[in-house]
């Protein structure tokens, strides 16, 4: 009997992600996409979910496949995306999401390609009492991973996203950009909330005063300056000649992204891994596993791209989230379809024992009720046949002999 979780089918690109925001990020990708195609359920209702969809690329199509995993972490990732890296014939495994990003090197909403991915938090932790303060040591044990194939690093570089795409105009303005509006409306001694641009310049005008309340920028349950607060938009108003600055444009960065065991709100975090990776750009919590794991399996390519959603710092939120979600998701899919050629001459085998991809003939003959690619009668069982099947359908030119039989 068949294996309960098995099923066929040949996927270019599994791409994981974390939660099921990202899930839908990547659902929500269109651009590319064959004619009349959709993302179409996969696998067995006993395994997570996975959807799949053709994308057209220059001389063919890629196959690409998405799965949430069990958990945020490097462990649900690989657990999530292990089991169908072989089942799946993968050919490149991929991530996308949301991440950290470094203050004054990126924005957020902006997009880190990861060129090198480590696991910043393994190693020894050592305490000492000094004084009689707790002092604690982090003694790393860096194992690193790259962007793969190395070519990859100077296409990075080199990518180019469509300036005129409709989710650009997805990205909403930050807490901070909506902060220093509310700010410079009161040093200019008007009232923000009558203002008629209050709408476009802060959306989220009553989480955005909870923030300056917090970060006593407005003296508590007022819209008072407070010194700091005239201050901090004061500086900003000079550093922009008489008018806040304008928001920076959406960018694509390349540079190393840590992973980590949990989530982090620390302004100091950014300075600390600098110290072993002085361009660190993101940090997260599944991409060195990502990396590992395609690493291990020597697949042709291993990729994670993330969207810039706080700076791991005290003014975390998750406005940014959904927007950085689906940036890193059209990123990648557009980098993937720019990169990866199709599989070669023999792509239009690979569906051949697929079930389900072709109709069967009006009037099936025996041998039409027993091809898998009707999905009439399911390949139970001699598994190891299959996959021979499989591989002699892929590896070099064979040539067959007949003999005649004598006379």
């Amino acid at each position: 009997m068949a294996e309960e979780n098995a099923f066929v089918e040949r996927i270019d690109v599994l791409i994981v992600t974390a939660v099921k925001d990202e899930w839908d990020a990547v659902l929500a990708v269109d651009t590319g996409a064959v004619q009349g195609s959709t993302w179409e359920r996969r696998g067995p209702l006993n395994r997570p979910e996975v959807r799949a969809r053709s994308f057209t690329v220059d001389g063919g199509e890629l196959r690409l496949a998405v799965v949430q995993a069990y958990g945020m972490g490097g462990v649900g990732a690989v657990s999530a995306a292990s089991w169908l890296l072989d089942g799946l014939n993968v050919r490149c495994l991929a991530m996308c999401g949301v991440c950290a990003g470094r203050r004054g090197y990126v924005e957020l909403g902006d997009v880190i390609i990861a060129d090198r991915m480590w696991t910043y938090d393994t190693g020894k932790l050592k305490v000492e009492i000094v004084e009689g303060q707790r002092v604690e040591q982090q003694k790393g044990d860096i194992e690193m991973y790259r962007l793969h194939p190395p070519d990859w690093k100077h296409k990075a570089e080199r990518f180019v996203y469509d300036p005129e795409a409709s989710w650009l105009s997805l990205r909403p303005r930050s807490y901070e950009a909506q902060g220093d509006w509310v700010l410079e409306r009161l040093v200019a001694g008007a009232d923000p909330i009558s203002d008629p641009e209050r709408d476009a310049k802060c959306a989220d005008f009553e989480r955005v005063v909870e923030q300056l309340w917090k970060k006593s920028l407005l003296k508590d349950g007022t819209l008072t300056l407070t010194d700091a607060g005239e201050k901090h938009v004061r500086r900003k108003l000079i550093l922009g000649r008489g008018k806040l600055p304008d928001c920076r444009p959406f960018k694509v960065h390349v540079g190393p992204v840590a992973s980590g065991s949990e989530v982090v709100e620390d302004p100091d975090i950014f300075e600390r891994l600098s110290t072993p990776m002085r361009k660190v750009l993101g940090l997260e919590m599944e991409i060195a596993a990502i990396g590992t794991l395609g690493y291990e399996r020597q697949l042709e390519g291993v990729v994670a791209m993330k969207g810039v959603m706080d700076h791991a710092d005290s003014d975390k939120s998750d406005n940014m989230k959904a927007f950085a979600a689906r940036a890193s998701a059209e990123c990648l899919i557009a980098f993937l379809r720019a990169n990866l050629p199709p599989r070669g001459a023999n792509a239009a085998l690979d569906r051949l024992l697929i079930p389900g991809t072709s109709e069967p003939p009006a009037e099936p003959s025996p041998a039409a009720l027993l091809s898998a690619r009707h999905q009439i009668v399911p390949f139970f069982g001699r598994a190891a046949l299959l996959e021979e099947i499989r591989a002699w359908c892929v590896t070099e030119p064979t040539g067959l002999w007949h003999r005649a039989p004598p006379r």
